[in-house]
């Protein structure tokens, strides 16, 4: 899958819309009518905007088709919240059309109170808020699964205002995967080759069936650990392995990043957001699979993105989104390196540092990389499949060796452009994430499924 540039376009137009002063806001508002029309026409929907109705009596924002259904929307972009007259009125038109035509209002301000408590009664009309508008333009829900999303719900429970939340996580809590303390000895199934002052210590293994892989781990301010697996976000006590959902939001891929207001950026389907017990905000989009969060500078938070090697060759593109606190702040770094990246990594004194598949480079952080200046040799023996930074110029690097199943951790040095055998585990499939503790102590989550078709984690703590 490679960066979807319409997706990447829609998100500037809607940015620059973001961005009109207060006196413009009519001239945006008709401008913003042509551009749902756009965005729903991304998606394979037959859409067009500014229609006029019957004797010229009525305008319609939007006219658009889905799954059988015709479909008239009103987009509202004011400073107030839309009340219950504008929804009213647009389900009194709904009569002078065919019977089984739907509406749609799109209140970029959200909803009164008012109109929340009676949507009940004009079920006829979806209602959409900004929220849901911005998860469409990067991609994060795009309309024909909303639309799906929100008909199901609605089908069930009535009403016609569904919250981005309860689209994106599941109407049922998915079961708790198990796992148990591994006991020293004979019960640890990986044989370590631990480095000079490296001790490296089982905690925890899988217990019972599991179906995902972990493909992320962070840490908590009170020392949990954090999974990202594709049923959903999972807490884990290291010492007990204690388990419970964090977050049941699904298909999320990679490390989350906790911040200190108790939500949580995270990658899903090509798109970034924030998740929290406020809700869930769209944060940035038109990312290809290969995309995940990572930490910056101070408290920075931003997403790698990789389509491959630059240049005319491969016409690939690797970049550096910063996400802000909306989807309008978002900003792409674009990183010009003729390599494939295995990882990316931001260290604290903003030194960009890619793992490449032949050489690895260093950059500093700017609108504007070119990786091809500051290489160095790639990491010896080790694919790196999961990366964690230390310090100003120490990245930590841990993956698979050859075919094997045997992995190794690597320390890189970005000063000396140098690297350090830390670990070398025999009996392991893969190291899928890193994380590190208040006290340095680094996690490692291995999976040692060896022939099995099916995932099966395994935590160690390394110390040094």
């Amino acid at each position: 899958m490679t960066v979807d540039e319409t997706q990447l376009r829609l998100i500037a137009e809607y940015q620059r819309m973001r961005r009109e002063p207060a006196a413009r806001a009519k001239a945006r508002g008709v401008c913003f009518n042509g551009f749902l029309a756009q965005v729903l026409r991304h998606d394979g929907l037959d859409a067009v905007s500014d229609q006029r109705g019957l004797h010229g009596r009525d305008e319609t924002d939007v006219v658009f088709y889905f799954d059988g259904t015709h479909y008239i929307l009103e987009a509202k972009w004011t400073k107030k919240r839309v009340s219950d007259d504008p929804i009213g009125k647009l389900h009194r038109r709904l009569r002078t059309r065919q019977t089984g035509v739907r509406g749609v209002m799109v209140s970029m301000s959200r909803y009164t109170r008012d109109a929340l408590n009676t949507e009940e009664n004009f079920a006829d009309v979806i209602l959409l808020d900004g929220s849901h508008v911005e998860a469409m333009v990067c991609g994060l829900l795009p309309p024909q699964q909303l639309l799906h999303q929100i008909l199901s719900v609605t089908t069930r429970r009535g009403g016609s205002y569904v919250p981005l939340a309860d689209l994106l996580r599941p109407a049922m809590t998915p079961d708790l995967p198990r796992l148990r303390p591994t006991l020293a000895g004979s019960d640890d199934p990986v044989t370590v080759q631990a480095g000079p002052g490296v001790t490296v210590t089982p905690l925890l293994t899988a217990h019972g069936p599991w179906t995902d892989t972990a493909s992320g781990m962070a840490v908590t301010k009170n020392g949990d650990l954090l999974w990202t697996l594709d049923s959903g976000i999972l807490r884990v006590a290291p010492v007990t392995g204690t388990t419970s959902w964090h977050d049941t939001l699904q298909l999320c891929y990679g490390p989350v990043i906790p911040r200190s207001d108790d939500t949580l950026i995270a990658v899903r389907a090509g798109a970034a957001l924030r998740t929290g017990p406020t809700g869930i905000t769209a944060l940035g989009g038109g990312f290809n699979t290969f995309s995940y969060a990572l930490p910056g500078t101070g408290d920075d938070a931003w997403v790698f993105s990789s389509t491959g090697p630059t240049g005319e060759v491969y016409k690939g593109s690797h970049t550096l989104t910063r996400l802000g606190d909306t989807l309008a702040d978002s900003a792409p770094h674009s990183i010009e390196f003729s390599g494939g990246v295995h990882q990316a990594a931001i260290t604290p004194a903003g030194t960009v540092y890619l793992s490449g598949g032949g050489d690895s480079v260093t950059a500093d952080l700017a609108p504007s990389m070119d990786g091809n200046t500051g290489w160095f040799a790639s990491v010896p023996v080790v694919t790196p499949t999961t990366s964690l930074v230390l310090d100003d110029h120490t990245v930590l690097l841990a993956g698979r060796v050859g075919n094997g199943i045997e992995t190794a951790v690597y320390a890189a040095d970005t000063r000396t452009r140098s690297y350090s055998q830390l670990a070398r585990l025999h009996g392991t499939y893969d190291l899928t994430a890193v994380a590190r503790d208040r006290d340095g102590a680094i996690y490692l989550l291995a999976d040692i499924r060896g022939n099995s078709p099916t995932p099966h984690p395994h935590l160690l703590r390394l110390t040094r």
